[in-house]
């Protein structure tokens, strides 16, 4: 009886780190760079003339598109790592906390970086806007908000 229950506890750990491990490789499978590049460059066009932005304004949404494309992309599609690394401490003799704690903060300081890159570019952007491009921005915003919140 005592067997049969550790093996069942051993079963069903093994049976979850695959799931995790499975599920994070789905996740962040489904990055289509070429195809997020070109949303993108559609959603800047679209806010370009919706705003009437001038060029440097366009140029300040541009450099948040390549922030987001160049680090947010690789960021994203890096979240197996995590995955793998409990994989690999699941099934071994001894859990490395360390390795596990490495690869968490090495995610979070690269998280880190792109929000902070990130902030910057916005307000930025945010500064380059007349008043009435805000109360433009600010109403699509609400609307966007409204239509896609969970919690109404």
């Amino acid at each position: 009886m005592l067997i049969k229950s550790i093996l069942l506890i051993v079963i069903g750990t093994l049976t979850l780190f695959a799931g995790i491990k499975s599920f994070s490789h789905h996740r962040g499978g489904h990055l289509n760079e070429a195809r997020m590049e070109k949303r993108a460059d559609y959603m800047i066009k679209r806010v370009t003339s919706q705003l009437d932005l001038n060029a440097d304004q366009a140029a300040k949404l541009e450099a948040i598109k390549q922030e987001l494309l160049t680090n947010g992309i690789p960021l994203a599609k890096s979240r197996g790592d995590i995955a793998d690394v409990l994989l690999t401490e699941a099934v071994g003799n001894d859990f490395d906390v360390a390795a596990v704690n490495a690869v968490f903060e090495q995610k979070e300081n690269d998280f880190e970086q792109l929000r902070s890159n990130l902030v910057e570019q916005i307000a930025a952007f945010h500064a380059s806007l007349s008043d009435e491009q805000r109360e433009k921005l600010n109403k699509k915003l609400s609307k966007i908000k409204e239509k896609r919140s969970r919690y109404k």
